[in-house]
């Protein structure tokens, strides 16, 4: 564990009490465990979020709450030497609130889970996650880069007509766990589906030409998410023609994703840039992306969003017409966004907009 990365978290927490005028927060949340502990893992059961173990912060200690069942492990394995004081409570009789008593932490507590005896501030936590520190960042670029060319590898090595999406789904999840990277979102879809259907989830259906992967992945905590589109043989011109148009309207949103500017307003930017590309209404038919943190949307773009964007916020716009989707990540900088998910060793091309250049992949013809 990075212990300068948990002095800031810890940090920004304490200016959250003060702000909110609270004695304790309690998280339960696993995104927030992995955000507050720079990506440990306190996860046993995988489809729920809210987690077996809290943290408590208080203005001069930190404390994990758990049962036997998992508090020695986590202090033995995930928070060693982190400064946690342990605190068990009975699964049989008892509940984290006992254990809270038991501290006397049970005044003016804020959580990430509505109850009688907490004030929920997740929306406040939000904002912490996506203001990633100068550690996230590395982190965030590592994982795309090494995604992104795992994605390339398996796509250019491994796919082929006749394969199943689902075979396709089983071999690209055993590649991902290899890298210890977690599939959290794998859609696979091929032919007349990916027009039908925008969350084409994969089937037993077998792919003839034309194939879409659309993925989110997680280590760490943090999250990338990419789209990629591949056809066998000559693609036809109609295709090329869509996925020219998402990957144009994905580069005039990163061109509009400055630092201060409204998430509501960047709808609007894309809207127009759907009219341009030829396709007015097409938005309408699925979201168009966000802010990306410890979950693969943070907060959508919206008509009624409210959030500016900041320095080190992590995007990915996701626009998408009928057959063809644009998806990649990239960083808030002060002077532009830098695209994050690029494998140049995938086709691409390059889009020019009021003088600042965008790679958009293109389709991959095997």
């Amino acid at each position: 564990m990075n212990r300068n990365e948990l002095n800031i978290k810890e940090e920004r927490l304490h200016k959250l009490l003060d702000c909110r005028n609270l004695s304790g927060i309690l998280l339960s949340k696993q995104t927030n465990f992995l955000w507050f502990t720079g990506g440990r893992r306190n996860d046993v059961i995988k489809n729920v979020d809210i987690s077996l173990a809290y943290i408590f912060i208080t203005r001069d200690k930190k404390y994990l709450i758990a049962t036997s069942s998992d508090l020695d492990r986590l202090m033995d394995e995930e928070l060693n030497n982190a400064g946690f004081e342990p605190v068990k409570y009975d699964w049989y009789n008892q509940s984290v609130f006992d254990a809270l008593n038991k501290i006397g932490g049970l005044n003016k507590i804020g959580g990430d889970f509505y109850d009688f005896n907490i004030t929920c501030i997740e929306d406040n936590l939000v904002k912490l996650r996506i203001d990633l520190t100068d550690f996230e960042v590395e982190k965030v670029k590592k994982l795309s880069k090494e995604y992104s060319l795992l994605l390339t590898d398996f796509c250019t090595n491994s796919l082929g007509p006749g394969l199943t999406e689902n075979k396709v789904a089983v071999d690209f999840s055993y590649k991902c766990l290899e890298k210890n990277i977690r599939l959290l979102v794998l859609m696979i879809g091929s032919d007349e589906r990916i027009f039908k259907y925008r969350h084409p989830v994969a089937t037993d259906k077998k792919i003839r030409k034309y194939l879409l992967i659309a993925t989110a992945v997680e280590r760490d905590g943090i999250n990338v998410t990419i789209s990629r589109s591949i056809h066998f043989g000559k693609t036809p011109k109609d295709l090329i023609n869509r996925q020219k148009a998402v990957n144009f309207i994905e580069a005039s949103y990163l061109h509009h994703s400055k630092p201060g500017t409204y998430l509501k307003d960047l709808l609007e930017v894309g809207k127009k840039a759907y009219s341009e590309a030829g396709f007015s209404y097409e938005w309408k038919n699925h979201s168009q992306g966000g802010i990306v943190g410890y979950k693969p949307r943070e907060i959508l773009v919206t008509g009624e969003s409210k959030e500016k964007l900041k320095e080190n916020n992590i995007l990915s716009w996701n626009p998408t017409v009928s057959g063809a989707k644009a998806e990649d990540l990239a960083l808030v900088r002060k002077e532009g966004v830098e695209q994050l998910s690029i494998d140049r060793r995938w086709p691409c091309s390059e889009i020019k907009i009021d003088g600042d250049i965008y790679l958009k992949p293109k389709i991959l013809e095997l």
